[in-house]
């Protein structure tokens, strides 16, 4: 999403996301601004697993926004259906910190293209 938009802008997104993808999945939070979107999930329904085909972060989201929306956009799902993704190198960071939470592991590494990509998967609650 463009540094320079606004939570309206997201309705713009939302429209071009839905189809390219199956399916967006979106966090909110409170703020001082009201209830905003924070960041937005698109996925793939690929029958027997979700395929998370990237991430949007609001840019209005603070990092806490970001971590505690993404955390509970995997919660709501990970009860119903099993899904994976890839990350870049230079987001593993915040991939493990998700990870730390119990909700997601990493499964392993997949070459696409130029660099390795890590790749994970939903746990199933206990």
């Amino acid at each position: 999403m463009p540094a320079d938009a606004d939570p309206e802008g997201f309705n713009d997104l939302l429209e071009q996301c839905l189809t390219m993808y199956g399916g967006m999945l979106v966090a909110r939070a409170q703020t001082k601004r009201g209830h905003i979107p924070v960041l937005a999930v698109l996925v793939l329904d690929m029958a027997s697993f979700l395929w998370a085909g990237g991430t949007v972060f609001m840019p209005w989201a603070t990092p806490r926004n970001i971590l505690e929306g993404q955390i509970a956009v995997i919660e709501s799902i990970r009860h119903d259906s099993h899904m994976l993704f890839t990350s870049r190198p230079a987001d593993k960071a915040f991939w493990t910190q998700v990870a730390r939470y119990g909700v997601i592991g990493r499964v392993g590494t997949v070459v696409d293209g130029e660099e390795p990509m890590s790749m994970w998967e939903t746990r199933r609650p206990r």
